[in-house]
């Protein structure tokens, strides 16, 4: 897959955040999105648009994971949420096509086969960001996500 390169804009967000391992994400995150989902409504500021999942390096071990929705501004964040900012930055934009089962497969192919065949080099002091709109289907086979890499 050949990924599309390009310039992301600053973005503030607010959500809730966890740590993660790396070797249970599939695990450490649902609840974050469940937690967000069920509180999306008490969120000021929503910019109407597309859910996120930013994830930010720890070590080569774990990382802290947020699901999360853009706000045109912080304010009065609910309690268990946070409220950041992600930098600008440029990104190489990645498609998961299927059940979110299968998306740790895309990640292994984008680090060890697309990004490789491209000539990329991750950004490790920016986040990762999924990028889910209205082609996300939960357990759906026709489900489309966006992975967003930071790239140097």
């Amino acid at each position: 897959m050949k990924p599309v390169v390009e310039d992301i804009g600053e973005m503030t967000v607010v959500g809730v955040k966890g740590r993660c391992n790396y070797a249970t994400t599939m695990e450490d995150i649902p609840p974050l999105w469940k937690k967000l989902m069920m509180n999306e409504h008490s969120i000021k500021n929503k910019v109407d648009g597309p859910a996120y999942g930013v994830h930010t390096t720890i070590d080569d071990q774990s990382c802290y994971a947020m699901a999360c929705f853009e706000v045109s501004q912080v304010e009065d964040v609910p309690d268990g949420m946070v409220g950041e900012a992600i930098p600008a930055m440029k990104v190489a934009k990645f498609t998961h096509e299927g059940r979110m089962e299968g998306l740790k497969d895309t990640y292994d192919k984008i680090m060890k086969e697309w990004m490789p065949a491209e000539g990329l080099e991750l950004d490790y002091s920016k986040p990762c960001i999924e990028m889910y709109d209205d082609r996300f289907k939960e357990d759906s086979d026709e489900s489309i996500c966006e992975i967003w890499m930071a790239v140097k």
